[in-house]
């Protein structure tokens, strides 16, 4: 059913409706509210539906509660979900006064690389005062990626210049991917990495992808990681994004996507990449709490496949994207740094 409808406004007739805002929670928005029924949602930072609990808390005006754990999809382990559903039902249903409502709305965890981390509280997403948006532009240099770039907060000058890449479709795990991150595919893909950082450096928000890239196809996909490089070269993936290029327009949203780029994707909106011209793509990574330790390097990777596409078209030859940096055409990603 989802391979047939490639746009938010396709219609399937195998099932008789338009299935991308017929199972949207935003459809219902208006009827949502007038129930005033409370909600409780909860996820991990492992899953890829990780942002849809945080957006719904942040749209809706019902009472709200969110819990984000180190978790993969559907899991809750180290946490007693039961009780904490008791607790909730006892209030809503029971006029139990245990103070669940009184605390926090959001209950998150904040990891680390060396499998630490802690609970964390905040009144809404992101936790306020927020972190520092920071931006890090993508620069030369020369991993055994295509290309291995620096990422550093100085923007380029001079000539400047790009990276090109040929799409590689040979992407794979070890193992099955489901609802959760992939593997690094750093090799296969065009990499830029910090110098070792000098302090712990918490990434707590919603990272943001700024392209400016070019390609030699009308359309095709384009993927972001954003990783944390161990002193050893052991590489662990932090969050990603990703973006179909011909939906790379953006457009004002109808509900609350703290404040992250956002691509309808309707048919009509659908626009061709211009074959050699820079086209400005923009799109965040999915939300993320975590420590990267003194040591440790981030690095940003951008592919044109992924382990999880379900319904991936292959193009023969494969399509080049550059990657450009010159000080006009400067590519980017902006990080929540909250310390």
């Amino acid at each position: 059913m989802w391979r047939k409808a490639p746009y938010r406004d396709s219609e399937v007739a195998s099932v008789g409706t338009q299935p991308w805002p017929e199972y949207s929670v935003a459809t219902y928005k208006d009827a949502i509210e007038r129930s005033g029924v409370p909600i409780y949602s909860y996820d991990g930072w492992d899953d890829d539906f990780r942002k849809e609990s945080l957006v719904s808390a942040a749209t809706l005006s019902n009472p709200h509660k969110v819990l984000v754990g180190p978790w993969l999809h559907c899991e809750n382990q180290g946490f007693d979900i039961v009780a904490e559903r008791h607790r909730f039902f006892d209030h809503w249903l029971k006029g139990v006064d245990n103070g669940i409502m009184r605390e926090p709305e959001v209950h998150y965890y904040t990891g680390s690389s060396d499998g630490t981390g802690q609970w964390r509280d905040a009144r809404q997403w992101p936790p306020k005062p927020s972190a520092r948006p920071t931006r890090y532009y993508l620069g030369g240099g020369t991993v055994d990626s295509v290309n291995d770039g620096t990422l550093g907060r100085s923007r380029p000058h001079g000539k400047g210049g790009g990276d090109a890449y040929p799409v590689d479709y040979s992407v794979s795990c070890p193992g099955p991917i489901d609802q959760e991150q992939t593997c690094p595919q750093d090799e296969k893909g065009l990499t830029w990495t910090t110098a070792p950082l000098k302090d712990d450096v918490e990434l707590t928000g919603h990272p943001e992808v700024s392209l400016r890239l070019s390609s030699t196809a009308p359309d095709g996909n384009v993927f972001a990681y954003l990783s944390d490089v161990a002193p050893d070269g052991t590489v662990r993936i932090l969050t990603d994004g990703r973006l179909r290029l011909a939906l790379r327009g953006t457009q004002r949203a109808p509900y609350d996507v703290l404040d992250t780029p956002w691509h309808r994707g309707n048919a009509e909106d659908a626009e061709a990449m211009p074959e050699g011209r820079a086209e400005r793509v923009d799109f965040d990574m999915l939300p993320l709490s975590s420590v990267v330790p003194a040591g440790h390097r981030l690095r940003v990777t951008v592919t044109g496949a992924d382990v999880r596409e379900s319904d991936r078209t292959e193009v023969s030859p494969a399509p080049v994207y550059t990657v450009h940096r010159e000080p006009a055409r400067a590519s980017s990603v902006v990080l929540p740094v909250a310390r």
